[in-house]
């Protein structure tokens, strides 16, 4: 039993160290966030031109690929629209949203823009045929945006997990013919798996920023306490000399 409680708390201690920060203080936490959804901000900015580019480059090969096709052509061609809407919006009128509101809740409704991107694919391919159709086995990726987002593990899981549960309604709702194939089950949980795996990835990326950041403040503070002490303890023009040399 001994044993058992030892490994249960370095277990706790581990997820607390690592994955859920519970012991962090508020305040550190709060400055961290603000930071975290800059960066967010900052990545997608520059992620963002190239989808404007692709989808742009892309959408004259539906008329080859939808040929005869019309209905899927239309739903494509609204995708596209959508996404180039979107990201041109985060790039340049994003800005705004940001002073007015902050870069967390600007986070928050890029979060939002991606879920009903990712639902009108979902759309796109039930549109374009069932589950055994190459434009289906697209829904396992886009789960792949989330990673961008550095947002703590709670606020992960919901994101990832709530826009999969999105994507899967869409399809099966608005094509329910295709929840009655055998390949559903299958479907569903690689689309659950290839989630967790972005999750792992997403959190592994949010705790070395993390673990960056809080060490950057540790490397100032202790620069600034030995600043101060050599001020105290030595004359002003030698503190001052030393204060300015590099490192």
């Amino acid at each position: 039993m001994a044993n058992e409680s030892s490994v249960m708390a370095r277990v706790a201690a581990w997820v607390e160290s690592r994955v859920t920060y519970s012991g962090s203080p508020p305040e550190d936490e709060a400055r961290f966030q603000v930071h975290a959804a800059e960066q967010t901000l900052r990545a997608f900015r520059r992620f963002l031109p190239a989808v404007v580019a692709g989808m742009a480059i892309c959408w004259p090969t539906d008329l080859w690929v939808f040929e005869g096709h019309p209905e899927a052509m239309w739903a494509f061609g609204v995708m596209r629209a959508i996404a180039i809407g979107e990201s041109l919006w985060v790039i340049w009128g994003g800005g705004a949203f940001e002073r007015r509101y902050g870069a967390r809740a600007l986070v928050g409704a890029v979060a939002a823009l991606v879920s009903l991107y990712l639902m009108v694919t979902a759309y796109c391919m039930g549109v374009s045929g069932g589950l055994d159709s190459p434009f289906f086995h697209a829904i396992y990726g886009m789960a792949g945006f989330t990673v961008i987002f550095m947002v703590p593990i709670r606020e992960r899981l919901v994101l990832a997990f709530g826009s999969a549960v999105g994507m899967v309604a869409t399809y099966v709702g608005l094509f329910p013919q295709y929840a009655n194939t055998r390949d559903v089950v299958p479907s569903v949980l690689l689309v659950f798996w290839t989630n967790m795996f972005f999750v792992v990835v997403g959190h592994l990326l949010y705790h070395v920023s993390r673990t960056s950041y809080f060490h950057e403040r540790q490397l100032v503070e202790a620069r600034a306490r030995a600043d101060a002490l050599l001020r105290n303890i030595l004359p002003a023009p030698i503190a001052a000399q030393l204060e300015a040399r590099p490192g």
